[in-house]
């Protein structure tokens, strides 16, 4: 990816840390008592900012994202260790916006794919209670724009509560 920027713009460039969030529900269906099915739909806001020094570009998406899940539960004190990984489906939602430095904004709706395939792997520790923590890792394997090896991926802090 820095490669295609570089060629683009021209700037030697330096991937930088974003924040973005994801909210929804998921359904966990038990296959055993240390194994489950985990269907999720979630929409996911995520961002990615590059840039050379003060100069920066910082892309935004929306997004639907519907990972399921193998899980498998290992109990351990009160409550259960997990990990869970599979198939991702990300379905981008309107335009991707565009900001930059010199405080320009715009938009973009002529990528190519918005139906994008990838996988998501998480562990962490579900609690007696119903509460959960754990990191979660996902990677796009499809191209939004053809042919230029930019793909999505993140790590995130996941956390919430089986009703």
């Amino acid at each position: 990816m820095q490669d295609y920027y570089e060629f683009m713009y021209g700037a030697e460039v330096d991937n930088e840390f974003s924040f973005g969030f994801s909210i929804g529900g998921f359904i966990e269906h038990k296959v055993s008592s240390t194994l489950a099915i985990q269907p999720e739909l979630l929409f996911t806001l995520a961002s990615m900012q590059y840039g050379d020094g003060d100069d920066w570009i910082r892309e935004t998406w929306k997004m639907l994202e519907i990972p399921v899940y193998l899980k498998g539960l290992f109990p351990l004190d009160q409550g259960s260790f997990y990990i869970m990984g599979g198939p991702d489906l990300f379905y981008l939602l309107g335009d991707i916006e565009i900001d930059t430095s010199d405080n320009n904004s715009s938009s973009d709706d002529d990528y190519d794919n918005n139906l994008l395939f990838g996988f998501a792997i998480s562990a962490g520790y579900e609690f007696q209670n119903g509460a959960f923590l754990g990191l979660k890792f996902s990677r796009v394997l499809t191209e939004y724009y053809d042919d230029t090896d930019l793909f999505i991926h993140g790590i995130g802090i996941e956390g919430g509560m089986k009703l």
